[in-house]
């Protein structure tokens, strides 16, 4: 008669969903994705463990997350570039040009945005905004509707 060992243990990912502490927690840090591992578990009434416990669990991890949140400008510049060395004539047969540029145009703003540049010509905006006050003060003097009339 053949010896039966123990039987092999076998490691298997749980695919429970959050409770509802757990689910609080992860989108605090979805809608305020600043916010300290310390923060969140204040703001959730829970410790600090077992906000890293969750992250851990839902496979957040926070030293990736940081690390791709200081260099976002630079990933999207990476994406830029590729994008624009994967064009050949054979991509701008397939795809319009307008959908490539409008790609690369929305990178570059979002690569913007991330080193802290204007996304839209401010000068101009602002010196619009005074033009129309002036034109309602000279249009409309008195009336209650002028800067000045208040």
């Amino acid at each position: 008669m053949k010896k039966q060992g123990k039987p092999k243990k076998t490691t298997t990912t749980t695919t429970r969903q959050p409770t509802p502490k757990q689910e609080r927690i992860l989108n605090t840090k979805q809608d305020h994705p600043e916010l300290t591992t310390r923060e969140i578990a204040a703001i959730c009434d829970t410790g600090h463990s077992h906000v890293i416990a969750t992250f851990q669990r839902y496979m957040i991890d926070q030293t990736k997350t940081n690390d791709y949140k200081s260099h976002r400008a630079d990933i999207f510049a990476g994406i830029q570039h590729k994008i624009l060395a994967s064009v050949s004539d054979e991509d701008i047969k397939k795809a319009s040009l307008f959908q490539k540029a409008g790609v690369v145009g929305l990178l570059y703003d979002k690569e913007r945005l991330e080193r802290d540049m204007s996304t839209a010509n401010i000068a101009s905006f602002t010196a619009d905004i005074a033009a129309y006050k002036r034109a309602k003060v000279v249009d409309n003097p008195g009336t209650g509707d002028g800067p000045t009339d208040k």
